[in-house]
């Protein structure tokens, strides 16, 4: 799906809106809808409901979301980092 948002074909206002489901989707089997919805403020349920209904996202909530797992790759990286440390 990851096509759709680089290609360097003009991408359709409902093929964006079909791949931001599809990756609100991915984030929520990552970490789950409770703590999505406490990252964008709505409940778990209403997580559930967006996707359902296809109920479409605001740039916010995606936003959001990136934030949290940019800054969660960074400490999954500085974890790396010290591991390799121990074995260097």
């Amino acid at each position: 799906m990851s096509e759709v948002l680089t290609s360097e074909k003009p991408v359709s206002a409902m093929a964006k809106e079909v791949a931001g489901l599809v990756l609100f989707e991915r984030a929520k089997e990552a970490i789950g809808a409770r703590e999505l919805g406490e990252i964008i403020g709505i409940s778990r349920r209403a997580v559930y409901y967006k996707l359902e209904n296809d109920i479409g996202l605001t740039k916010l909530e995606f936003s959001e979301t990136a934030a949290y797992f940019e800054a969660k790759a960074a400490e999954y990286a500085k974890l790396a980092a010290d591991l390799r440390r121990l074995i260097a």
